[in-house]
């Protein structure tokens, strides 16, 4: 689990900043991209006010608005069409295109929506009341934006691989407070299950000698359950605590999930029909997962135990199994008191349970569900809680199927 968090950590922290040099990626030739487009419709302006003649003093303005210089007449390269009578009127500044690829070119631009825009690397404004269009060659512009791109995400992009080493080399002591407290969880968990264990076994020996001398009475059969309940949560935790660490043997073999399902569950509808539940199930034969049979075995027992544990009296538990598709769908749905409020995925929390809806009656701690998850997840299925009806809640197993 701690390589899980270290994960996460350095994964989190990898998006992040993704998508925060994203925006600045896209703001920045968002920016660039306005400017370029900006100085070109500015000089385009100018020509089009002076009918193509530009003075000293137009430039003047212009290098006080847009950074240009003297110089732009002779560094720019464009030229200028009468499309009223179909003519090249001023190709000086751009003698590399002839009247024809002028002409051809303008039709283009004229057939455009809208007085400015772009094609290829040519930037116009049409003048259409005096019939005239100024084409603006901004080739050396695009190749400075694509430039400033192509730098831009490629230094983004070290940025990243070399934050991703910095990270992933100190995720470690990022997350070591967190990782000690687990670690001291866990070793809480280990030790104190093993020192329970001695007490009870006593406990339980010592019911078994005093039933011998006095009978089977109230008491004794009281405190046996209590060794048995209190044995089955230490079992559970100890079984949680070797998930966590992923250090639990997990035999993996091809088996018939129907046939488990209907042994594990029938001796559970006596159960049932002791407090007045009625069972009412639908098992699709012969769908095969790839698990560990004791695992999968104990992932139904917590299931239908909490499904009776907390179905009213005259209550319904309802079992389906079947596939869809890839996936091999296992339903459980029972009647409740009273729905759980919020988010229902907080059900699988550990030792989480509602005060209104999942009373002590019967026994239970607030871990099954815990488990239930930790199971399915080692099996890299999914579980999750949901409302079926007004009164009945939903918990969904899904697997692969194996065939």
């Amino acid at each position: 689990m701690i390589r899980k968090f270290q994960r996460k950590f350095v994964l989190i922290t990898m998006i992040t900043l993704f998508f925060i040099l994203s925006l600045i990626i896209l703001a920045a030739t968002s920016l660039n991209y306005y400017n370029m487009n900006s100085r070109a419709d500015a000089f385009l302006e100018l020509l089009s006010e002076n009918q193509g003649n530009i003075s000293k003093e137009d430039l003047r303005s212009l290098n006080e608005q847009s950074f240009y210089t003297e110089n732009i007449p002779y560094e720019m390269r464009y030229f200028i069409v009468d499309f009223k009578d179909d003519t090249v009127i001023d190709r000086s500044h751009m003698e590399s295109i002839s009247e024809e690829e002028g002409k051809i070119l303008s039709g283009f631009m004229l057939k455009n929506e809208g007085n400015k825009g772009t094609i290829q690397n040519m930037r116009y404004l049409i003048d259409r009341d005096h019939s005239q269009l100024y084409v603006l060659n901004i080739y050396e512009g695009q190749k400075a934006f694509e430039n400033f791109f192509v730098n831009t995400v490629f230094i983004s992009v070290m940025s990243l691989f070399a934050v991703f080493i910095i990270v992933s080399v100190f995720s470690k002591k990022a997350i070591k407070p967190m990782t000690e407290g687990l670690l001291k969880q866990r070793r809480f968990i280990t030790d104190a299950g093993h020192e329970i264990k001695t007490p009870l076994s006593i406990i339980a020996a010592n019911c078994e000698v005093l039933e011998l001398q006095y009978g089977r009475n109230e008491w004794i059969e009281s405190t046996q359950n209590q060794v048995r309940r209190m044995n089955l949560l230490i079992k559970n935790l100890l079984t949680l605590a070797k998930m966590d660490e992923e250090n639990i043997d997990i035999h993996f073999v091809t088996l018939n999930l129907s046939e488990i399902a209907e042994e594990i569950i029938q001796p559970f509808t006596v159960l049932a029909d002791q407090k007045g539940i009625e069972v009412q199930k639908r098992i699709e034969k012969n769908l095969y997962i790839s698990a560990d049979p004791n695992r999968i075995s104990h992932l139904i027992s917590i299931l239908m135990d909490n499904s009776i544990k907390y179905t009213p009296v005259d209550g319904v538990i309802e079992i389906y199994l079947e596939r869809k598709g890839k996936n091999i769908i296992f339903d459980f749905i029972n009647t409740v008191e009273k729905m759980p409020e919020g988010n229902l995925e907080r059900l699988f929390d550990r030792f989480h349970r509602e005060d209104d809806s999942r009373t002590s009656e019967g026994g239970g701690y607030g871990i099954g569900l815990s488990l239930a998850r930790a199971v399915v997840k080692s099996h890299g299925g999914r579980i999750r809680a949901s409302k079926a009806e007004k009164d009945k809640i939903r918990f969904r197993v899904e697997f692969s199927s194996a065939v």
